[in-house]
């Protein structure tokens, strides 16, 4: 079961479009779901029923759809679920309904100046349960020029309600040595603006520690006429070969070095 989240930077319009089908052809799907989000307050989880959505059909949801208020659209989570939700829970519902290789997703979009970009991505329930942990992630390459500006989008969510604190933080791959550092929150998107980064000439990495995270990168051109969006997890494709102590190990090592 997979969650998905709205990308808002504060300046443009965040869609997620939710499909009912699996992305994999092998796989049929003849049932309606309901679309539901969640959004966590008091020290709950409220969830909430959107709409049905029938087999085999998408919905494209903008956060204004959720009459919600801007300022707590990047806490809220989109998920499917068999019956209609409204109710205030202590854990997220999970639902095995939802397995599928690759991972069931969504399209997690910003809408700019007459062109939009989007994101093929997913939170999964599995991340939910990781109550602390730490992420190395290489930096995509950084956009320079006048009028480029750079953000990173770090979505963190527990099953559970929590009120955590975590550290993100930027430094050169050789020297190690800490360009900039921001702290991040839990059950929350968080989003910084990393335009400074772009001086450095060596490779630059993320290091996350105390909330695990998805980390997104998001470069904007003239206030949203051109933009671009890029993933990137922690360096597993340099553990690609042997058995999964061995690239435990490994990954294991990297966090160290970096940390």
């Amino acid at each position: 079961m997979d969650f998905y989240f709205f990308l808002d930077n504060g300046h443009f319009d965040p869609e997620i479009t939710v499909s009912n089908f699996a992305p994999s052809g092998e796989i049929k799907n003849n049932q309606d779901y309901f679309i539901c989000f969640a959004l966590p307050l008091n020290g709950k989880w409220h969830l909430h029923t959107y709409k049905k959505l029938i087999a085999n059909s998408s919905e494209t949801i903008n956060w204004k759809n959720l009459g919600i208020e801007r300022t707590l659209i990047r806490s809220v989570i989109i998920f499917l679920s068999k019956v209609p939700l409204n109710e205030a829970v202590d854990v997220l519902p999970e639902s095995n309904s939802f397995q599928s290789t690759p991972a069931w997703r969504a399209n997690l979009k910003i809408k700019g100046i007459g062109t939009s970009v989007s994101y093929q991505g997913e939170y999964p329930y599995n991340m939910t349960k990781i109550k602390n942990g730490s992420i190395v992630s290489f930096l995509p390459l950084i956009r320079n020029g006048v009028g480029i500006s750079n953000y990173i989008f770090y979505p963190s969510f527990s099953n559970e309600f929590i009120s955590k604190e975590g550290i993100v933080k930027f430094l050169t791959s050789k020297t190690k040595k800490i360009i900039t550092e921001f702290k991040i929150q839990s059950n929350y998107v968080n989003c910084f603006d990393i335009s400074e980064l772009g001086g450095s000439d060596e490779q630059i990495l993320l290091v996350g520690s105390g909330l695990m995270g998805i980390p997104i990168y998001f470069s904007t051109f003239q206030n949203g006429e051109r933009m671009s969006l890029e993933h990137a997890m922690a360096p597993s494709e340099y553990a690609i070969l042997g058995d999964s102590e061995i690239r435990r190990k490994l990954m294991q090592s990297m966090k160290s070095f970096w940390s």
